[in-house]
C-alpha cells in the first residue's frame, strides 16, 4: 500500500502526452480568438469602428516621430486605412495557430 501510494506523487517518465494536448488546446483557443477578431474587426479597428487603427497610429506617429515605429512595431504602418489588411491578418494568424 505504502508503495502504490508513493508512486503516484512520483514524477512522471514521460509527459509527450500531455504537452501534445495542451499544445493542440491553446491552438484551438488561438483558432477561436482570431476567428472571432476576424468577425468583429470592422467595428473595432476599421475606418468606422469604435477605435480606428489608422487614427490610432497617426496619433502615435505625431507624438512619438519615428520612433512610434520602435513603440509599437506592426505591419500596420505601411497600411491600415482600409479593411483591405485588416480582414485577412487574422484568418491567416488563425492559420498560423493550427
Amino acid at each position: 500500500m505504502k508503495n502504490a501510494i508513493s508512486r503516484l506523487f512520483q514524477p512522471a517518465e514521460s509527459y509527450t502526452l500531455v504537452c501534445w494536448l495542451f499544445l493542440r488546446l491553446l491552438a484551438l483557443i488561438y483558432i477561436a480568438a482570431f476567428w472571432s477578431l476576424a468577425i468583429q474587426i470592422s467595428g473595432l479597428a476599421g475606418p468606422d469602428g469604435i477605435l480606428p487603427y489608422q487614427e490610432l497610429l497617426d496619433k502615435l506617429y505625431n507624438h512619438y516621430g519615428r520612433h512610434a515605429w520602435w513603440r509599437m512595431p506592426t505591419l500596420f504602418w505601411f497600411n491600415s486605412s482600409s479593411l483591405g489588411w485588416l480582414r485577412p491578418v487574422c484568418p491567416a494568424f488563425a492559420r498560423f495557430a493550427a
